[in-house]
């Protein structure tokens, strides 16, 4: 006898249909997660890793560091005359112009100096929900340096409270206690004299902060990732111009056998920097002070981070990847990704914004050393507590960068106001660790 197989019903086939869709979905799922966590993976993966050991006892001798002297200010590249014409030979202006420079230090990226002898020291976290990460970058001016000055030093401030970031500028000028050493000296001498562990350990110490973790900026590389995002738009001043471009003439300079020369700026007002004029403005302090100087290089943050939110989907990767390799730091992969995701809807929150000192008026100018001498540190403390943990603007509105400055050159700048130590360290100083860094 003939059988025949009778036809599903509709709802039958629609139940199967849908299975099979379910499953489409979820396999499509699958698979862009893996291929999102295999590319955010190796993005976070590009950036320096430094291992530097935290512990609960450190112990720097007191007089230990004293027999270690500041680098030269300048390295022999530096010292050479400029030339006496700017070289115009691309036509002046903002059109971004610079290749990617070659990235200084081993395996492409800039290296930590590292004291072994002296490690992080173990701080408690405040709060779980407020992580503060040092960000600095150094004023070495070859690839060869190791000990340099941290001229630049941030702590960036993730809030998951208040869903916001911040970033408080610590003046390089601002006299401080370092262990080891008899007498107080810069704060961006430190690292000179002990590395990160104590840097890190003497900006905890005189500002009671939980500083366990941080990321050092290749500051020369920082021209590729605005390069990469499409350059940054800034307000150029009249008084401001020749000196961004007496910077960007000493760039130039320095790289003038491994990239291309940039442009100069032919005019003021607002325009869009390339990344090499962004970071010669960022640089610019002889025009008033260190005050504005930090100023200027919170406005690139910022003017970076809206140039990121802006750029295509190519030129974010390219920015991003731009970015990682140009930094070295001790955060792990896991802990870049937990704060990468913590920090996405901050992101879309105005940064806030704090210095150390806050205003002229919570200092003192030593004569002698140019040191900034702090008049309360204990009021310091607080206000800088209350900013980072409490939420808390500050006082009054933060002064444009060039505005009221502290002094206005007569002349076409020549000389540091500041005087540095000149003398080369001893062979005294402590023993870098230059395996540290891992590619």
């Amino acid at each position: 006898m003939k059988t025949t197989r009778r036809k599903p019903s509709r709802p039958r086939r629609l139940r199967k249909g849908l299975r099979i869709a379910i499953v489409a979905v979820a396999a499509t799922l699958v698979v862009g997660a893996s291929v999102s966590a295999y590319y955010v993976f190796d993005l976070l993966g590009s950036a320096g890793y430094t291992d530097v050991d935290v512990e609960d006892e450190v112990t720097v001798p007191p007089g230990s560091l004293d027999d270690i002297s500041d680098p030269p200010t300048e390295s022999p590249e530096a010292t050479e005359a400029p030339p006496d014409e700017p070289d115009l030979s691309v036509t002046p202006g903002t059109t971004p112009a610079p290749a990617v420079v070659r990235r200084w230090g081993t395996a492409s990226r800039c290296r930590v100096y590292v004291v072994p002898s002296i490690p992080i020291r173990k701080v408690a976290q405040r709060d779980e929900k407020v992580l503060n990460i040092l960000v600095y970058g150094t004023d070495a001016r070859s690839a060869a340096t190791l000990q340099a000055r941290t001229d630049t030093m941030m702590i960036a401030t993730v809030d998951q409270v208040r869903r916001t970031i911040k970033l408080t500028s610590l003046l390089r000028d601002t006299r401080v206690d370092i262990e080891g050493r008899s007498l107080p000296a810069k704060l961006n001498a430190a690292y000179v004299y002990g590395g990160v562990g104590l840097l890190i350990n003497t900006i905890n110490r005189t500002f009671d902060l939980d500083i366990q973790k941080f990321v050092m900026i290749d500051m020369w590389s920082a021209e590729d990732v605005i390069q990469m995002a499409g350059g940054v738009t800034v307000n150029v001043t009249a008084k401001e111009l020749s000196w961004l471009n007496l910077n960007i003439n000493e760039t130039n300079r320095l790289f003038a056998k491994i990239s291309p020369q940039s442009p100069l700026l032919a005019t003021t007002g607002t325009q869009l920097l390339n990344g090499r004029q962004a970071v010669a403005y960022g640089r610019i302090r002889k025009a008033d002070s260190d005050f504005y100087r930090t100023g200027r290089q919170r406005t690139v943050a910022k003017a970076l981070l809206a140039a990121f939110w802006k750029a295509s989907l190519s030129q974010k990767d390219a920015a991003l990847r731009t970015g990682f390799e140009a930094v070295n730091t001790n955060l792990t992969t896991e802990e870049m990704l937990g704060i990468a995701l913590s920090t996405f809807a901050a992101a879309q929150s105005p940064i806030k914004e704090y210095r150390i000192p806050w205003s002229q008026a919570d200092y003192k100018t030593d004569l002698a050393t140019y040191d900034l001498v702090l008049t309360d540190l204990t009021a310091t403390r607080a206000a800088l507590h209350e900013f980072l943990w409490g939420g808390a603007v500050p006082p009054t509105e933060e002064p444009a960068p060039t505005d009221v400055p502290e002094a206005t050159p007569t002349a076409e700048p020549t000389s540091d106001p500041s005087p540095e130590p000149t003398s080369a360290p001893t062979a005294t100083e402590p023993t870098p660790n230059t395996e540290a860094s891992a590619s």
